[in-house]
């Protein structure tokens, strides 16, 4: 799915965003799986951690803060979920960005 690599190279950034980590209370875990936005379409990134009430991705478009949106995420060759989630915040980096979801139900 990921076109290039080096297409999102300010993540090592990102990773230690200790601002956006001190205020979370809820366990997070770290993954590498790719996603894609069904809805809205064009945005493919990678997850950087999950909680069970959402995700932190690294994407090559922004989001927009409140924006519900359908991502396809690909745990590994031949499984993926797809997921609902709102966007709750978005640090834009100089190749894309980086943006913390909300898991929300299924419209």
């Amino acid at each position: 799915m990921m076109r290039d690599p080096q297409i999102l190279a300010s993540l090592a950034d990102a990773l230690d965003d200790d601002d956006v980590d001190a205020r979370r209370t809820a366990q997070r875990w770290p993954v590498h799986a790719e996603v894609e936005s069904i809805v809205p379409p064009g945005r493919e990134g990678i997850v950087l951690n999950v909680s069970v009430g959402g995700l932190r991705v690294a994407l090559d478009q922004p989001l927009t803060v409140g924006e519900v949106c359908v991502l396809r995420v690909r745990h590994e060759p031949g499984s993926e979920t797809i997921e609902h989630a709102r966007v709750i915040w978005v640090r834009q980096l100089p190749d894309g960005c980086v943006v913390g979801l909300e898991f929300v139900a299924a419209h």
